[in-house]
């Protein structure tokens, strides 16, 4: 574990030379961190390069964690302040299910929306829904699926608070599905 995490954390310095953003997510069980490298693309659209490591908390094993590394593209559309995502996510976990211990990957594919408000302060909505069948999901699940709302605040340049909620779940066929993680948070985060 430490391993991966230290090459992920050598990989990813050269991506934080610009438009990179550290945020911290937390509730009362769980923590999630999460880095995140934006590019320009042609126009006013960005790409997004991630990775993000969630610790959660299960009355089986106290000790279940999931690591995902992300792609997105985003762009604007025709209606001001609202932008539209897709992109893909690769997540690995292992989890505990009747006694035993189960590793799963998954490659869903994720849709997204981001709508700035019209108020003085930078607010906005986030919201973005993730899926992979069978043919995406490795491991003892039979499909996987991921939902996530935030609404965000940039009260300083460089600077964000939020709150948010999240569900990751995954279809373990016969045996039930087996939800990960479903919980409200709070954040901070801070680009530079």
């Amino acid at each position: 574990m430490k391993k991966i995490l230290i090459f992920a954390m050598l990989f990813t310095l050269p991506l934080m030379a610009s438009d990179s953003m550290v945020s911290l997510n937390l509730n009362s069980t769980d923590l999630e961190l999460n880095y995140e490298h934006t590019r320009p693309l042609q126009g006013n659209s960005r790409s997004f390069m991630g990775a993000e490591f969630l610790s959660g908390d299960d009355e089986f094993d106290k000790s279940q964690y999931m690591l995902s590394g992300y792609i997105y593209a985003m762009g604007l559309t025709p209606v001001p302040g609202l932008g539209a995502m897709i992109g893909f996510k690769g997540s690995a976990t292992r989890v505990r299910v009747g006694g035993s211990n189960e590793n799963i990957v998954a490659v869903p594919v994720h849709v997204g929306v981001n709508y700035t408000l019209p108020i003085v302060l930078r607010t906005h909505i986030q919201a973005t829904v993730g899926f992979a069948p069978k043919a995406l999901t490795f491991g003892e699940a039979d499909k996987y699926e991921e939902y996530r709302f935030k609404a965000v605040m940039e009260p300083m340049d460089g600077g964000m608070v939020y709150v948010g909620w999240r569900s990751l779940q995954f279809d373990m066929g016969a045996s039930s599905n087996y939800k990960f993680n479903e919980s409200a948070f709070v954040g901070i985060g801070m680009v530079f």
